[in-house]
């Protein structure tokens, strides 16, 4: 589990690096990272990409809930489109307004669905 909540004022994953050198962890099946209440927090790339690497992914829970800033999670789906192995997804995006309202405060519980709405939002 990835606790970034300590960090109040990130803007972007790419302040901790998060996502960055995840190709180390290629064998890695099970991802929690919790980013609840970054209130400040609007880029998610570097995190998409890192979870992109992570071919042996099967389960991955992402808590993102009342990060009121969050506008664009399309790097997250496109993360999420390469794993081939995921077998469970959750994504928390309660209390995140900031969001397209096809994901704005939802809670996915399966890949199809996040994908669906993040298509949905984004290839408008």
């Amino acid at each position: 589990e990835v606790d970034c909540r300590w960090n109040q004022k990130m803007t972007s994953t790419s302040e901790v690096h998060l996502g960055r050198h995840f190709e180390v962890l290629q064998h890695l099946e099970s991802l929690i990272v919790d980013a609840s209440s970054l209130d400040k927090l609007v880029d998610t790339t570097t995190l998409g990409q890192g979870l992109a690497q992570l071919r042996a992914l099967r389960h991955l829970h992402l808590k993102f809930r009342n990060c009121s800033e969050l506008r664009d999670v399309s790097p997250l789906a496109l993360g999420v489109v390469a794993l081939s192995e995921l077998q469970s997804l959750r994504v928390d995006f309660r209390g995140c307004s900031c969001l397209p309202s096809e994901l704005m405060c939802q809670v996915f519980q399966d890949r199809g669905a996040f994908l669906s709405a993040a298509g949905e939002a984004y290839l408008k």
